[in-house]
C-alpha cells in the first residue's frame, strides 16, 4: 500500500468515497485529498481544505438584539474573508443565542461533529516525567503517611517545574504554570519561597521543602504529604 496526494485531473476516482459529493467544490489551491491505495485501488480517503475559520462572535449584554452590532461584524467578517480570497468561512457556536446569528446571517449546519485534532500527538517528556517521579519517590521515603495514587499527568507536571526552577533558573514562572496545571487538574497550588543557600524552597500547603541543584529534595519544615 501507498499514501500519495490525489492530483486534481484524478479527483473523479473519489466517486464512492465520502468525498464524492465535495470534490466538485474544491478549490485545488486550497485542497489536497491524500489517499491510501492497494495496487491501484483507493482504500482510503483524507481531503483537506485550507479555510477561513471564524470564531469568538461576541456581543455586550446590553447590545444583544441590537442588530446594528451583528450587522458590522457581518459585514466586516465578509470584507476579511474576501480579502483572503474565501467564498466561505467555518465557524462554530456553543450557545443558542449565536446559532441563531449564525442561522440568520446564513449559515447551514455542518452534517458532523467538529474536533480540534493535534498534528503531532503529545507525548509525556520523558525526562520531566521521570523527574517528577523521583520527586515523589523522594517525598514518599520522608513521609510517614503515603502520597496521592500514581499520575503521570502530575508526575510529568512537577518534573517540567522542577527543571524551569532548577534548570532554567526561573522559580516564579515555575510556579505560575505548575499552578495554572494544578487548577485545572484538581492537585493544591504551590508557593516559592525564595533560594537558600542555593536551593528552590516551596511550600507545598502540608509542608516547607527545598531542593537542590541535583534535585535532591529536603524536608524544612512539616511532613510532606503532596495530597491533593
Amino acid at each position: 500500500m501507498i499514501a500519495r496526494i490525489l492530483p486534481p485531473a484524478e479527483w473523479p476516482r473519489l466517486l464512492g468515497t465520502e468525498a464524492e459529493t465535495i470534490w466538485p467544490r474544491l478549490d485545488p489551491e486550497n485542497a489536497r485529498v491524500l489517499v491510501v491505495e492497494d495496487e491501484g485501488e483507493i482504500v482510503g480517503t483524507w481531503t483537506m481544505l485550507r479555510v477561513v475559520h471564524a470564531e469568538c462572535i461576541w456581543v455586550a449584554p446590553k447590545y444583544r438584539g441590537v442588530f446594528g452590532v451583528a450587522k458590522r461584524l457581518l459585514k466586516g467578517m465578509r470584507e476579511i474573508a474576501t480579502a483572503w480570497g474565501a467564498e466561505k468561512v467555518i465557524t462554530g457556536s456553543v450557545s443558542p443565542e449565536v446559532t441563531d446569528l449564525i442561522v440568520r446571517f446564513g449559515g447551514v449546519p455542518m452534517p458532523c461533529e467538529s474536533f480540534v485534532l493535534p498534528v503531532e500527538m503529545r507525548r509525556p517528556v520523558v525526562a520531566d516525567l521521570e523527574r517528577g517521579r523521583s520527586f515523589h519517590r523522594q517525598l514518599e521515603s520522608l513521609t510517614v503517611e503515603g502520597l496521592h495514587p500514581d499520575d503521570d499527568r502530575h508526575d510529568e507536571a512537577v518534573g517540567k517545574a522542577l527543571r524551569t526552577a532548577v534548570l532554567d533558573h526561573e522559580p516564579e514562572r515555575a510556579m505560575d504554570e505548575y499552578n495554572a496545571w494544578a487548577f485545572t487538574s484538581g492537585y493544591a497550588p504551590i508557593k516559592y519561597l525564595g533560594t537558600v543557600d542555593g536551593r528552590v524552597r516551596a511550600d507545598i500547603v502540608t509542608a516547607v521543602i527545598e531542593v537542590d541543584d541535583q534535585y535532591v529534595v529536603h524536608l524544612v519544615g512539616q511532613e510532606a504529604l503532596c495530597r491533593s
